[in-house]
């Protein structure tokens, strides 16, 4: 059956020898789950950026249980009659297929194949910010963390940029606090660990806000999409899922806390769906059971 889930997921290229489960909760009714039983590498390189070692366009960061790369791609047919479109995204590492879980530069892709003798980077600043830079040196994309605020270090001193084992990369100040993270960005993909928010009207703001999925345009294209995946701002906690302005799914409205699990049968794994509230935010997380395991929701 065609369902408008089965739509928005279409502009995925995933791997052949993936496995799709549906599964059912309280708070989404259909999601689909990607699990991918591949082996990890053995070892791994760095899994960090610090001031004065940028990462170039060729070389990767890869996560220190070797789960994920972080680095510039080139997604399938992204060509143009001057050069290729080139992102940088984080992505399964050690797999057959490349399958790219979140884009930093969506809507800003780099070129490759100019005149240019400079390649593109991502370096960490002298203000414990991320930047990406175009081969002229040009900032196409960059982080908000501002420098002596609250939580945040001084200038220069020592944060470090880290790709996690659980696919997020993250800024941290030299006392371990995290200062910014790509799971609180995300792109299209809903990864295990990755907390998917929902915040309710306070002091500041009368609306209810939220984290949102966004598809691909095509599989050979990461700037936004059609399809968008996430909190109507116009009612009490319902999810729902938009084409363009138009909604095509929705879920119930959320009225308590749930935790559940799904036995899912044939691969000896449990996926855990849980439902939290902290701080005036709540939030939808997930898990597998076992090792060597890789999943997202898409």
């Amino acid at each position: 059956m065609h369902t408008p889930e089965n739509t928005k997921h279409s502009a995925e290229h995933l791997p052949a020898d993936c496995l799709m489960i549906k599964m059912s909760a309280s708070l989404c009714t259909v999601v689909v789950i990607v699990l991918l039983f591949l082996s990890l590498p053995t070892c791994s390189p760095d899994d960090r950026l610090v001031l004065g070692k940028p990462l170039s366009a060729g070389n990767v960061i890869v996560s220190d249980d070797g789960s994920f790369s972080l680095g510039f791609f080139s997604p399938t047919n992204s060509t143009t009659p001057a050069a290729a479109k080139l992102y940088l995204g984080i992505w399964y590492n050690g797999i057959p297929e490349l399958t790219v879980v979140w884009v930093a530069n969506r809507e800003t892709p780099l070129t490759t194949g100019t005149a240019s003798t400079s390649t593109p980077k991502l370096a960490l600043t002298n203000t414990s910010n991320l930047a990406l830079y175009d081969a002229s040196g040009r900032v196409v994309w960059a982080t908000t963390v501002v420098a002596g605020t609250a939580g945040s270090p001084s200038p220069s001193t020592g944060a470090v940029a880290t790709l996690t084992n659980a696919g997020c990369l993250v800024i941290r100040s030299p006392d371990g606090t995290a200062l910014w993270q790509s799971f609180d960005q995300p792109t299209d993909s809903f990864l295990p660990g990755m907390k998917f928010r929902f915040r309710m009207p306070g002091n500041n703001s009368n609306k209810i806000s939220g984290d949102r999925l966004v598809s691909w345009k095509s599989p050979g294209d990461p700037s936004p999409g059609s399809f968008t995946y996430g909190l109507d701002q116009a009612t009490s906690l319902q999810i729902f899922i938009w084409n363009g302005s138009h909604p095509v799914w929705r879920s119930t409205v959320w009225t308590g806390y749930t935790n559940s699990s799904h036995y899912i049968p044939r691969i000896s794994a449990i996926v855990y769906l849980g439902v939290g509230d902290a701080d005036g935010e709540i939030y939808m997380a997930f898990s597998v059971s076992g090792q060597g395991r890789r999943a997202r929701v898409i």
